[in-house]
């Protein structure tokens, strides 16, 4: 039996999973879902056990219904998040009856939200994956009016899986973000030290490939470029400019300005959701450290909802 997953209201809403693996050395980027955290959470709160495709929404109103019952969840950045006209908790499993309307508005204190569903939605996947890459051309965005086919579950009983409420992430600026010292960061003098004690704020030019930022202009005593080679989703590279520039799931997989530090994994999210505006302060980290911080923060959830390295 297939499911018709209908969309009403779309602003900027998009397909996403976890992202495409193994083709780096092809020059194809990892890309997927922006808040990997919240779209793992809200897969699993709908009754998934591995990744699948989910929807994306981006700071703007978003309204759905389904021919036929099912799970839903909602995870990600604060918003109003109703169905039909009645509120429901976001990071919690809630059934959509067939015809009725799930509706998401203001989001705030965050860009991304994500919506998990009972069941596979059945969109295209270049080289595997339903991930949004806007400058390979792959993925789909939702337009009013999209229907997508949804192959349900095979069970009609709620999840079990609860999320911790100690769990859910803060959202809001100002974000503290972990970041571990770069590959260039001995070569551009005091630059590091430098950068750690300034304050940036997220550039209105900001995308999927990188978070510009705006603040002190700092002067770069090492080279101001470096042969092209491998950077890491993360990578906080230093413009000619004198500003940072994180790069997000969407970069080329190489670069060839200087890389003064690696934002760690367990802050990419934060990054990718903060807005334009919003102050991002640095936290020092080492490898070490970051590698058990990522690791801890799952290993606090149901197992159901573990990712590990």
């Amino acid at each position: 039996m297939t499911v018709r997953f209908v969309v009403l209201k779309a602003g900027v809403a998009r397909i996403q999973d976890a992202g495409r693996r193994g083709f780096a050395h092809l020059g194809v980027p990892r890309a997927g879902a922006a808040d990997q955290f919240a779209y793992r959470a809200a897969l699993a709160l709908a009754g998934h056990t591995r990744p699948a495709p989910a929807i994306e929404i981006t700071a703007t109103d978003f309204a759905c219904t389904a021919t036929h019952d099912l799970f839903v969840a909602v995870t990600g950045a604060p918003c109003t998040v109703c169905i039909d006209d009645d509120p429901v908790p976001m990071w919690a499993p809630v059934h959509l009856r067939a015809g009725r309307t799930l509706t998401i508005r203001r989001i705030r204190q965050g860009l991304h939200v994500y919506v998990g569903v009972s069941g596979w939605l059945d969109t295209p996947r270049p080289l595997g994956s339903a991930a949004w890459d806007e400058v390979m051309g792959w993925g789909m965005r939702l337009q009013p009016g999209s229907k997508l086919a949804l192959h349900p579950s095979a069970s009609s009983s709620e999840p079990a899986v609860r999320f911790p409420a100690d769990a859910v992430p803060r959202y809001g600026t100002p974000w503290t973000v972990r970041v571990c010292p770069g590959p260039d960061t001995g070569r551009l003098g005091d630059l590091w030290d430098r950068f750690l004690h300034a304050t940036y704020r997220v550039d209105s030019r900001s995308n999927a490939i990188g978070k510009r930022l705006l603040g002190p202009r700092l002067e770069n005593r090492g080279p101001s470029e470096v042969l092209s080679r491998g950077a890491a989703v993360g990578a906080v590279e230093w413009l000619p400019s004198g500003l940072p520039l994180v790069l997000l799931r969407n970069r080329g997989v190489t670069a060839g300005y200087p890389i003064l530090g690696v934002v760690a994994s367990v802050d990419l999210d934060a990054v990718s959701q903060a807005r334009p505006m919003d102050a991002l302060l640095w936290q020092p980290v080492t490898v070490s450290d970051a590698r058990h911080a990522y690791r801890d923060r799952w290993a606090r959830l149901p197992a159901a909802l573990r990712c590990t390295p």
